[in-house]
């Protein structure tokens, strides 16, 4: 693959292969949204701001927060759960400043730092990445902040340091598959396709549902111009994002019929009408047409 491509590549899939740094509870719709609009003072507040930390429905928890921060708004402990909220929902600038006010007065631990440095990271903003896991304390070690060193090593082109830190960041968790998804992604950086494919499938053998991993294993392919779904487990909806992606892809490589076939597939599987791909094909088929 030329230098640029790799690039541009790696690129595209870092910001896509952002994994969630904070796992959250299963719990119903309902249950969701009556938290997020339960008073603090209906329940302990303490236990309520535990749950809404580690609440899967992260714009429930950023609804919550931001209510919470209305009321009072120079609570740093607020505050920090809504920059890590912020953060699981990908509204990536907002956190960043939000971040910034807590670390300035003092009120960040380490682990909001390396969320913070993940944070900078999704904005292309690796050296304020760098600086932020400056700020943690010599002997921290976790697999994230592992993990996130190798995604700077990466930016820097420093091959030998990002296989270290990904090397590490696997043998310090039970559940490596964003790490398998992060080498991945540094293998596309470096041009070895096959080394990308192959990490990619072991993200997969670790968590089977990481669309990431699905969706950069197929960008893989496609920039080989190998324009196919892997043989992997996907539901009908997945079919058609990667459907979809993978004519983007086409038609970034001046291939618009094979796009156009994809997009047209894409429309056909998804289960409803799927806005992208059919807004997508519908201004093909009319520049084709013209």
């Amino acid at each position: 693959m030329p230098p640029n491509r790799a690039r541009r590549a790696v690129h595209a899939a870092l910001l896509l292969c952002a994994a969630s740094l904070l796992l959250g509870c299963a719990l119903s719709q309902q249950e969701k949204a009556a938290l997020a609009n339960t008073p603090v003072n209906a329940v302990d507040e303490n236990d309520l701001n535990d749950i809404m930390l580690t609440l899967a429905d992260s714009p429930a928890a950023v609804e919550y927060y931001r209510r919470a921060l209305g009321r009072e708004p120079e609570r740093l402990d607020l505050k920090r759960g809504y920059a890590l909220s912020l953060a699981r929902d990908g509204q990536h600038a907002e956190a960043r400043l939000v971040f910034d006010d807590v670390i300035a007065k003092g009120a960040a631990e380490p682990t909001d730092l390396v969320v913070y440095g993940r944070t900078l990271a999704m904005l292309d903003d690796f050296e304020a990445a760098s600086a932020a896991l400056d700020r943690l304390p010599p002997a921290y070690r976790t697999s994230r902040e592992r993990q996130l060193r190798g995604m700077v090593a990466d930016h820097r082109r420093d091959w030998p340091a990002a296989d270290g830190y990904y090397g590490e960041a696997r043998r310090l968790t039970a559940q490596p598959a964003p790490i398998y998804n992060n080498i991945g992604v540094s293998m596309l950086a470096r041009g070895d396709m096959q080394g990308a494919e192959d990490a990619f499938r072991q993200a997969l053998i670790h968590d089977p549902r990481m669309f990431e991993a699905k969706n950069n294993l197929t960008l893989s392919y496609a920039l080989q111009k190998q324009y196919r779904l892997p043989v992997i487990s996907m539901t009908e909806e997945e079919r058609a994002v990667l459907l979809h992606n993978i004519a983007l892809v086409a038609l970034r490589q001046g291939d618009e019929a094979v796009a156009l076939g994809l997009l047209q597939q894409a429309v056909k599987v998804h289960p409803r009408r799927w806005a992208p791909a059919a807004d997508k094909l519908a201004a093909l088929q009319s520049r084709v047409k013209g």
